[in-house]
């Protein structure tokens, strides 16, 4: 692995779940701060629209990596491999930022990818 890469387990997480940097920023913020978060106040840490924010917020419930019930949004990822990948995504992300965000924008959008996946050949 030279200098700019990235570890492959942290490539597959952000391939797998991860479609904007604004996604990472979100997972992260709620991965590094534990306890409940409402949209509009993780809008506010990271500055970002308030309505981005909820879409964001709801699409990671939907991946696995976070909870939401009354008091808001918590870090709380249905499984081992989204609880340790998410730990190593964020201490890569503090070490190689440019590389993650290259990574990041340089996938193909979901769409394309799950044309792709639609082809491969699974172990039964």
């Amino acid at each position: 692995m030279s200098e700019p890469d990235i570890p492959d387990d942290v490539r597959r997480l952000l391939q797998r779940h991860i479609q904007s940097v604004a996604e990472l920023e979100v997972l992260l913020l709620l991965h590094g701060k534990p306890g409940a978060w409402r949209s509009d106040e993780a809008a506010r840490e990271l500055r970002f629209a308030g309505d981005a924010v909820g879409h964001l917020l709801d699409g990671l419930v939907s991946k696995g990596f976070l909870q939401v019930d009354d008091s808001g949004y918590r870090f709380g990822p249905v499984d081992a491999p989204r609880t340790d990948g998410t730990a190593r995504l964020a201490a890569v992300y503090l070490e190689r930022r440019v590389a993650v965000t290259t990574a990041i924008h340089t996938q193909p959008p979901a769409a394309i990818r799950a044309f792709a996946d639609a082809f491969r050949i699974k172990k039964e």
